[in-house]
């Protein structure tokens, strides 16, 4: 039922199958909406509700949305024996929907942000500040319903690179985090500023095992980022800066210097224009 222009909305946690989820609706010419299961079941139910979506694709270990629409469960169609193993011919293509997400609502109600499949493409292919080789390996830590996931998500596998999933607890401990870093090779992490203060308040050395490191969503804090370039001056460090509207980032800065004040967010990622 899915096809060019249609939303297709994914209730799922934090697994493979959020990724399975997005690239199959992708597959079917259709455009994701991404509903964590970590939602308040209002907004979750003002989302689908306000984006009109077709067809509710979701996990069967999340509490149901109420959906007039067609409901399909993420675990049934992996078990479906006889699907073609061809790759489908593409639906869409550069000017074509590949996801509605919906912003805080800072102005009042949240607003669906709509997003081209060029615009993806813009963000991780050929640009001016991470570039993926096969041997990367990110690890997921954004919440579903942040446009980071984009960059998250298709930097990876639009690059032949690897992504990780783990759970929310894996992130949120410096300890634990630096073991997981260590133990699966991680390189490329994306963290928002709050939460790189907090893990590097805890541990400095929890980024030691990678090779960059990005963060974002809110302003960075000198401080806490010139802690942590000196006891790793290895680790690359950016600021990813952009809102929703823009896919993901709309400046990145290499920070290669200490701040006292404030941290720039740099100049335009590739294949991007910034008018002041």
């Amino acid at each position: 039922g899915a096809g060019p222009e249609s939303v297709v909305a994914i209730l799922t946690g934090r697994t493979t199958e959020l990724v399975s989820g997005i690239l199959g609706i992708l597959k079917a010419g259709g455009a994701y909406l991404p509903i964590g299961d970590d939602v308040p079941r209002e907004r979750a139910e003002w989302m689908l509700k306000d984006c009109k979506a077709d067809i509710l694709l979701q996990s069967d270990k999340v509490d149901s949305l109420p959906h007039s629409g067609k409901r399909l469960f993420i675990e049934d169609i992996q078990t479906q024996a006889g699907l073609s193993a061809v790759n489908p011919e593409p639906l869409g293509g550069p000017e074509s929907l590949a996801y509605m997400i919906y912003t805080s609502g800072s102005t009042g109600a949240p607003k669906g942000v709509m997003v081209e499949q060029r615009s993806v493409i813009r963000l991780v292919k050929n640009s001016n500040y991470i570039d993926f080789t096969p041997k990367d390996r990110l690890l997921f830590t954004s919440s579903l319903g942040f446009d980071v996931t984009t960059f998250e998500i298709f930097g990876p596998l639009l690059n032949g690179a690897s992504l990780f999933v783990s759970d929310q607890e894996t992130y949120l401990d410096s300890d634990v985090l630096e073991t997981f870093i260590q133990q699966n090779g991680i390189t490329t992490l994306w963290l928002t500023s709050s939460l790189f203060n907090h893990l590097s308040e805890q541990n400095e050395h929890v980024f030691s095992g990678l090779s960059r490191l990005i963060i974002g969503g809110e302003a960075l804090s000198p401080s806490h980022v010139n802690r942590v370039r000196g006891a790793l001056p290895h680790l690359a460090v950016w600021n990813g800066y952009g809102p929703t509207e823009n896919t993901t980032f709309s400046t990145c800065f290499l920070i290669e210097q200490s701040y006292d004040h404030s941290i720039p967010i740099g100049r335009p990622v590739g294949n991007s224009t910034a008018y002041i």
